[in-house]
């Protein structure tokens, strides 16, 4: 399992700066703003004039600054922030005055699954004990069922999935108007796979959204019963198989314990260790950046000891 910090993954598209991701943020008072370079930057009104923020965007310069700096003035923004390309010149964000954060928004640390290799080749990338899981559900008869843009009720049966998960690890849950809105927001892009077991009882179910043939990991869940088999194993097979199928190029499993934000990934070990079972390409991101446009905010994070 290879650990990528260079540019072999930076050409890969992320949805989070596509319009669809706009439209699904909208629901909380976002809106996207793109630059003549299809940039995508995430304005929200705040007291002190606008919040902004630029997620996984591709390698910007100083041409892209100077523009975006140029667009955030302009939406009144309280200060810019940037979670970077993983092949970004960080130079360049200090040259133009933006400084280290310590809170990121997105994952710091993430696995890419490479759809476009063969499912032969997917398949001897799983560890062994991984394989073992998947082979061991299907004898016990796991079944999996695909949805591509789920309708109301698949997004209810999931999330009652996602609920339970998410209680007995004590996850932070968005409320199901969250899915809602993602699913409105990525229409066809939008994924769910459920897993029954063999007295044909839905034990686990994974949801994910696509743009520009890179698939997002949203959320997955098993219930009680569930946890104890190895049907989440089939359950993420299958659904590496199906989005493949769909014809995405990249699958991002979103979010692995990083330790150097103890804090923001302190509970994820289990379901890190879970993904790392699939062989993908681990990622480590850079640090976010941020630069305070607003005077009262400048003078703010001074009284800080780390940066928003």
């Amino acid at each position: 399992m290879e650990n990528i910090e260079s540019t072999e993954v930076s050409f890969i598209p992320d949805p989070r700066q596509s319009k669809k991701w706009g439209d699904y943020l909208a629901i909380y008072g976002w809106k996207m703003i793109f630059t003549s370079k299809d940039v995508g930057i995430l304005v929200k009104p705040f007291l002190l004039g606008s919040l902004v923020k630029i997620q996984r965007c591709r390698v910007l310069d100083k041409s892209d600054i100077e523009e975006i700096e140029k667009i955030c003035l302009e939406q009144k923004a309280a200060f810019i922030k940037i979670e970077p390309s993983v092949s970004q010149n960080e130079q360049v964000l200090l040259n133009a005055g933006f400084v280290v954060s310590r809170f990121p928004q997105t994952p710091t640390k993430t696995m890419y699954i490479n759809l476009q290799l063969s499912e032969e080749e997917l398949w001897k990338k799983i560890s062994k004990s991984g394989k073992y899981a998947i082979r061991r559900a299907q004898r016990e008869g796991a079944t999996v069922e695909t949805f591509t843009y789920p309708k109301e009720d698949t997004i209810k049966k999931a999330f009652s999935v996602f609920k339970n998960t998410a209680q007995t690890k004590k996850f932070y849950m968005p409320p199901l108007s969250d899915y809602f809105g993602r699913v409105k927001a990525f229409k066809e892009s939008a994924y769910m796979v459920f897993v029954y077991d063999g007295e044909k009882e839905l034990v686990g179910a994974q949801f994910f959204v696509a743009d520009k043939g890179t698939g997002v990991f949203v959320t997955g869940g098993t219930t009680s019963k569930g946890r104890g088999q190895n049907t989440g194993y089939e359950l993420m097979w299958k659904s590496i198989l199906y989005l493949k199928k769909c014809g995405l190029m990249y699958l991002d499993l979103e979010g692995l314990d990083d330790p150097r934000f103890p804090g923001f990934t302190k509970n994820w070990g289990g379901f890190s260790h879970f993904k790392e079972k699939f062989g993908g390409e681990i990622v480590t991101q850079q640090f976010p950046y941020i630069k305070y446009t607003s005077a009262t905010m400048r003078l703010l994070s001074k009284w800080s000891l780390t940066s928003l």
